[in-house]
């Protein structure tokens, strides 16, 4: 008994917590004027407001102008003798600060010439959110609570890691001047405020991706109730129709789990209702693609910039072990190396989010393969099933950039390969120098 009321208070305290960093994550989104919108609880849309227009516009000018009074006013602070002393490490610093510069106009200019799609991609979300709802309620005789415990893992797991990111920026600052000055102090402040434009950016597109990858799962359960249904009433398919294992989710995947008779009989599901999940599964994909269109220059920046600072964090810790002119008391190991283990388990967030959503496409297509060998299944729902089939053949779920870049678990292991490489390039290049 007390494990039932154990585990109850745990499920409620870490819905509490999820719902806590969705809000955090986008009242922070709002400050620094990438999210200009509102939510309004009577139409369950975003909207957008007068006074959010002229604050997201003020809000912009003042980044612009912290960004010009720190990268061409006020670079001293950050300048050292481990910098200055070694000339690939200054290369590198003027590379660092151009590249920030560009990401971060590229990164600006993105998100005002998308805000407006981004408010129709985000109502678009919630409307499909509510029809799923509004399916559940009529159709569904039973629900599956660990896809919002996934749900509310995932969204935790990547703000911890947006918190150490913003923390270990905040320590590397400050790491290098042990004894800092207020002025010192507020240019860390500023510093920290430029970079969380690009940090919180990608967040609100895994943030998107999640929510989508959400109804994904909850449609491929949807289908599975469907399976379920008419796999009672076939006469040659077994109770419990074999599975391969195509994916790694972890909730109950049996699809002839008998349907539990209530106050309420089961009954069949029409035809309007299957074709509403083909259709939702249609909508998905189509979010998918918008969410990349939208997200695919700040994401491929984000990517280049955290490959970029691997490279010299790891450089310089190889620089600070056997480097000699530089004194050992005023740094510490940890202040090169826990900004690359906090990106990599960073980029392991999105890898897992961006693959999970990929097999949940391939898991939907084997529902509907087994939904097809079912005997009993009406003609229509059958047409249904083999006109969404033919569409699923020509689009599938892919989380591509620019038609490029696939991000997926490939695309993590080519991107430490290529960190590995550039380091040993470096340290190629300046070995007598160190």
């Amino acid at each position: 008994m007390w494990l039932d009321t154990a585990k109850k208070l745990f499920c409620a305290a870490r819905k509490s917590v999820a719902h806590t960093c969705v809000s955090t994550q986008l009242l922070l989104s709002i400050a620094f004027g990438l999210f200009p919108y509102k939510y309004n609880s009577k139409t369950r849309r975003l909207t957008t407001a007068k006074w959010l227009k002229y604050y997201w516009v003020l809000v912009n000018i003042v980044m612009v102008l912290i960004t010009v009074y720190l990268n061409f006013f006020k670079r001293t602070p950050s300048a050292t003798s481990f910098i200055i002393d070694k000339p690939l490490n200054k290369l590198l610093a003027y590379i660092h600060f151009l590249l920030g510069l560009v990401v971060f106009v590229v990164i600006s200019s993105a998100n005002f010439r998308h805000r407006a799609e981004v408010l129709i991609l985000h109502n678009a979300i919630l409307q499909l959110q509510q029809q799923q709802q509004r399916w559940q309620q009529k159709w569904s005789k039973k629900s599956n609570p660990q896809i919002s415990a996934l749900f509310e893992n995932y969204i935790i797991a990547k703000n911890v890691m947006t918190f150490l990111q913003a923390a270990s920026n905040v320590h590397a600052k400050l790491g290098f001047n042990p004894n800092p000055s207020f002025k010192y102090v507020c240019f860390t402040i500023l510093t920290i405020c430029v970079k969380n434009i690009t940090l919180f950016t990608v967040s609100n597109f895994y943030l998107t991706l999640l929510y989508i990858y959400r109804l994904l799962q909850q449609l491929n359960w949807n289908f599975k109730e469907v399976v379920s249904f008419y796999s009672l009433r076939a006469r040659d398919v077994p109770d419990t129709v074999p599975i391969e294992d195509t994916t790694e989710i972890a909730f109950d995947l049996k699809f002839a789990t008998p349907c539990k008779k209530t106050s309420v009989e089961c009954t069949g599901v029409d035809v309007a209702a299957i074709a509403e999940l083909c259709r939702q599964y249609v909508r998905i994909c189509q979010l998918i693609r918008r969410v990349c269109k939208v997200y695919e220059w700040q994401v491929l920046l984000f990517l280049i910039i955290i490959l970029f600072g691997n490279v010299m964090s790891t450089f310089y810790f190889l620089v600070y072990l056997v480097g000699k002119m530089l004194p050992k008391e005023l740094f510490s190991p940890t202040l090169f190396l826990e900004l690359f283990f906090i990106n990599v388990l960073d980029l392991c967030c999105y890898m897992v989010i961006c693959e999970r959503s990929m097999m949940s496409a391939k898991e939907t297509s084997f529902i509907l393969h087994q939904l097809c060998r079912l005997e009993e299944l009406p003609d229509e729902i059958r047409n249904e099933i083999e006109m969404l089939s033919i569409f699923m053949a020509g689009e599938t779920i892919r989380i591509r950039f620019c038609g490029l870049l696939e991000w997926n678990f490939r695309t993590g292991a080519s991107f430490m390969i290529a960190t590995i490489l550039y380091l040993i390039v470096l340290v190629q290049f300046d070995y007598y120098n160190l």
